[in-house]
């Protein structure tokens, strides 16, 4: 086993087999856990259970143990009390957290790569990466508060995720939420820190990224396939969020042999678009 320990945080990597168990979530450390394999709750009550390839967040104070159901490869990260009084995380008793999207697969890629290179000390830029990670967990935990709170808000979301690859109209969104169009627009980006249309964006650059990793097909195909104006358009926006062009994440994701999340969204292939608004 590969390790990097410090005062604020541990970076532990190592193949289980099926019979093991880690125990997450102590008093006052939180742990991300990156497995590709097989991984569930040892609890009678079963509250998780995944399969593939999984990053997830077990916050502080709700202790959990984990078993492995097959041989899986896992990458540990315990994150200390100092580093995490950096960022607020509200999580209610549902851990672990499931982190998703193109952000959080390069980032922990990222963390692979330093941690091979850095496995006999810290590093700031390891450091530098588990903020980041922890700036996503609090993100993902804000917009799933933000769901239970407006029940509208959170339809209004559902809609636009199962259609992204669509186009939307403002005042059918605003009719569907039952509110006004400047409401639904002042209450979207307070609630999840984007407009309608960056959101929409990220949606598409998060399905563009997964084609990237899961297929060959060219960059013309993906950037029309993901609803972009042009092959041009698409490396733009894929660079300013992403910080890569599109054919340096292929090679990225390919080389590492991480498998992409799989889309929850491949029916929409197909689909005539039924409402619109420009994004």
């Amino acid at each position: 086993m590969q390790e990097i320990v410090s005062r604020d945080y541990d970076v532990s990597d190592q193949r289980y087999i099926p019979g093991l168990t880690l125990k997450f979530g102590a008093e006052t450390d939180a742990y991300f856990c990156f497995v590709s394999g097989a991984i569930s709750d040892l609890n009678p009550a079963k509250r998780f259970a995944y399969r593939g390839a999984n990053l997830l967040f077990f916050p502080p104070h709700q202790p959990r143990s984990a078993g492995f159901d097959e041989s899986s490869q896992c990458l540990v990260v315990r994150v200390g009390p100092a580093m995490l009084s950096r960022v607020r995380i509200e999580l209610q008793d549902r851990s672990p957290l499931k982190i998703e999207g193109w952000e959080a697969l390069w980032l922990i890629r990222k963390l692979q790569g330093e941690f091979l290179k850095n496995a006999d000390s810290g590093s700031l830029i390891v450091e530098a990466i588990i903020l980041q990670l922890l700036v996503i967990a609090a993100r993902c935990s804000r917009e799933e508060h933000a769901g239970n709170t407006r029940a509208w808000l959170s339809n209004v979301r559902n809609v636009i995720e199962r259609q992204y690859l669509n186009e939307f109209r403002l005042s059918e969104l605003a009719s569907l939420a039952g509110v006004h169009r400047v409401h639904l627009v002042r209450e979207f980006r307070k609630h999840y820190g984007a407009t309608i249309g960056q959101y929409i964006r990220k949606l598409r650059i998060d399905h563009a990224c997964q084609l990237l990793g899961q297929t060959n097909l060219p960059l013309s195909e993906i950037s029309s396939t993901c609803r972009f104006a042009d092959q041009s358009h698409f490396t733009k926006q894929f660079r300013k969020l992403s910080g890569l062009t599109p054919g340096a994440y292929r090679n990225l994701v390919k080389g590492s042999e991480i498998v992409s999340r799989p889309s929850i969204h491949h029916e929409q292939f197909g689909k005539n678009a039924h409402v619109r608004i420009g994004v």
